[in-house]
């Protein structure tokens, strides 16, 4: 089971505020700086990438994918933003495939920054 964890981004500081714990429905205990609505808060996705940091909502993460075709090995690589969409995380790419962080492919995954810098 994974460690349920979150992050709120600090505007004004322009650092993350840690150790935010939900307390019940659009509450929660910590360095709340504003509203939950103004400050999303950004969820802990339970992996870690290739250096060992956590990899977060909104964080920007290069993955290397291989993966074997007909043609022999395919190497490359996706850049994007970590998001939670339909049941999973994924990296946003802006392109015609985002691929689950978890993806079968990807041989290693490496955190470049935030949405924030």
């Amino acid at each position: 089971m994974r460690e349920i964890k979150f992050r709120q981004w600090d505007s004004i500081k322009r650092r993350y505020q840690f150790n935010i714990g939900i307390t019940g429905p659009g509450s929660w205990v910590g360095p709340a700086m504003c509203t939950w609505e103004k400050y999303p808060l950004e969820q802990f996705t339970g992996l870690l990438d290739k250096k060992g940091k956590e990899i977060y909502e909104n964080d920007k993460a290069k993955a290397k994918y291989k993966w074997y075709s007909e043609d022999g090995i395919e190497e490359g690589e996706w850049v994007g933003i970590v998001v939670y969409d339909k049941g999973t995380y994924i990296i946003k790419t802006g392109k015609d495939y985002d691929p689950c962080i978890k993806n079968i492919w990807i041989v290693d995954i490496e955190i470049i920054g935030t949405v924030h810098e």
